[in-house]
């Protein structure tokens, strides 16, 4: 069998006013199907993470941000992620819009289950990572409204979980201000009655200072000696000549000698320093440890200060790139493909109706042909 296509162009010309009207009736069908289904509008917000935080005494989290980016990634990234994927927030969500009193969003059965209730909103929520710092929240529902709210309050319960755990943190910061300052005021007022009671303990302040650095300049030596000790230890092993091995045993003895002498100086100081009386021995312990708390007030004060900064000024982990704003453009149903849909299938229809029964028309068989 062969095709006459002349026979068919004819046959196609003649029935196209009737495939015509098939066409556009099932294009006006599908037209009509695709009100069946719910209207869907999509907004997103998209936001850029930094990668530091501000800087301030003791801040970890700006070091850890700095070597990530160094590193090639964030790992405040993956812990916004994880808030913004969290149940808290998507329960704040929920509460903030009052999702909860509208059944296309969250079902009533799904009331007292905030597990079942973020995943319904999770049903209408997107949020992608493009691993490079931003990302972006999608929100699709019947309401176009109603999609800017849920992505924006994402991003507003974010910046409401950073803000409060600012908060939060200048409280714990404040407490601990004031128990440093508190326990640096008992050491200083300790010092000052100590100091009226003992008035040579300023002296022995002095004298002690002098003892110390000097009994630690000599420790340093005689570890130098001894280093050069065993250094010539292991030349004198390895030397093949019986004078070279002759001339270091002298140098060896020679620095025996050296090293006696260290000993006996740093017991003489050592001894000094045990005749200290022991209320200079707590004075001084005293000393160290207000040194101690007056360094850890300073840097922790840093901190303080910089979280203030950062509750004024807002967060700096993430910064909005574009809120999301109405879009009367529905993403689904698109009408306009239901529709030629529904006009493709009519053509369909229309050849199975219209020309494959007339198939004889224009379908000739080889014999048939090879004998004309």
């Amino acid at each position: 069998m062969k095709i006459d296509t002349e026979a068919l162009i004819r046959l196609i010309i003649g029935k196209f006013p009737q495939t015509f009207a098939v066409a556009i009736v099932f294009a006006m069908a599908g037209f009509g199907l695709s009100f069946l289904f719910p209207e869907v509008f999509s907004a997103q917000t998209k936001i850029f993470v930094s990668k530091g935080g501000a800087s301030g005494g003791l801040d970890l989290q700006g070091i850890s941000a700095w070597a990530n980016f160094l590193g090639g990634k964030s790992g405040e990234e993956e812990r916004i992620m994880t808030i913004l994927n969290s149940v808290t927030l998507a329960r704040n969500v929920i509460k903030d819009l009052g999702l909860d009193k509208m059944e296309d969003i969250i079902p009533p059965d799904f009331k007292d289950n905030p597990i079942r209730q973020m995943a319904a909103l999770r049903n209408k929520v997107s949020i992608n990572n493009n691993k490079n710092g931003q990302i972006t929240i999608v929100a699709k529902t019947p309401d176009p409204e109603l999609s800017v709210k849920i992505a924006n309050n994402f991003v507003s319960q974010l910046d409401g979980y950073y803000t409060s755990s600012s908060i939060e943190e200048k409280k714990q910061l404040r407490n601990l201000l004031d128990s440093l300052r508190d326990t640096t005021l008992d050491i200083e007022n300790k010092m000052l009655a100590m100091q009226g009671e003992n008035e040579d303990l300023l002296a022995l302040d002095d004298q002690s200072k002098q003892l110390v650095t000097t009994y630690s300049e000599i420790t340093n030596k005689k570890m130098e000696g001894e280093v050069s000790k065993r250094m010539m230890e292991r030349v004198r092993r390895e030397a093949g000549s019986v004078a070279i091995a002759s001339q270091l045993n002298r140098r060896l003895l020679e620095q025996n000698v050296t090293l006696e002498v260290y000993n006996e100086f740093l017991s003489q100081y050592r001894e000094k320093l045990k005749k200290l009386p022991s209320t200079y021995i707590e004075y001084s312990k005293f000393k160290k440890d207000l040194l101690f708390y007056e360094t850890l007030y300073s840097a922790i004060l840093g901190k303080y200060e910089s979280t203030e900064i950062k509750l004024k000024l807002g967060t700096d982990e993430f910064e909005v790139i574009d809120w999301a704003v109405p879009n009367d453009e529905r993403e689904s149903p698109i009408r306009r493909n239901f529709a030629l849909a529904g006009f493709a299938l009519g053509l369909v229809v229309s050849g199975i109706v219209f020309i494959l029964p007339r198939q004889k028309l224009f379908l000739i068989p080889v014999e048939d042909g090879q004998k004309d």
